[in-house]
């Protein structure tokens, strides 16, 4: 079960990425992708460090889109 810190880290990059123009659902499917689930609240440790990755990944790649 993730912590609070840990939750707010993820919404945090969640929101970081709907800002850069993901929709909710693109978002969903990063999630599942990654984790198999849709259900973050129950990720090991190690999902959740994958999850994060691949989340800070898909904010790098933006920024990279939006810097041209």
């Amino acid at each position: 079960m993730l912590s609070q810190i840990q939750n707010q880290k993820l919404q945090s990059l969640i929101n970081q990425l709907e800002a850069k123009g993901y929709a909710p659902f693109q978002i969903s499917h990063i999630i599942k992708d990654v984790t198999g689930t849709i259900n973050v609240i129950d990720l090991n440790e190690e999902k959740y460090n994958q999850l994060v990755a691949n989340l800070e990944e898909y904010i790098k790649f933006a920024e990279k889109c939006f810097a041209r």
